[in-house]
């Protein structure tokens, strides 16, 4: 949810099992994990509400996933499963 100050109303951004939030550098986006959908990316814009899923990441179970954003704000999708498994996504945004 997020409160717009001018219209005193809350405004719906997400819904599902919402987890992992983080705002793009211009504050037009919010990322988040949906783990209703097993670890999809969604990608909110703001301004029109519009959710746009991002990447479905195939997983065998739930392992502690989480979800940050990198320096670039590019997302950066974290799985805890164990130090024996290592990970590498290369990530093409539309």
């Amino acid at each position: 949810m997020l409160f717009d100050f001018v219209k005193q109303q809350w405004k719906e951004l997400a819904k599902g099992i919402v987890g992992w939030q983080g705002w793009s550098n211009d504050g037009r986006y919010l990322y988040y994990l949906d783990s209703s959908e097993a670890g999809s990316v969604r990608q909110v814009d703001i301004t029109n509400s519009n959710r746009l899923p991002l990447k479905n990441l195939p997983t065998t179970g739930r392992y502690g996933f989480s979800l940050a954003l990198a320096a670039d704000y590019s997302p950066l999708v974290l799985r805890n499963a164990g130090t024996q498994d290592i990970y590498s996504l290369d990530w093409q945004e539309p």
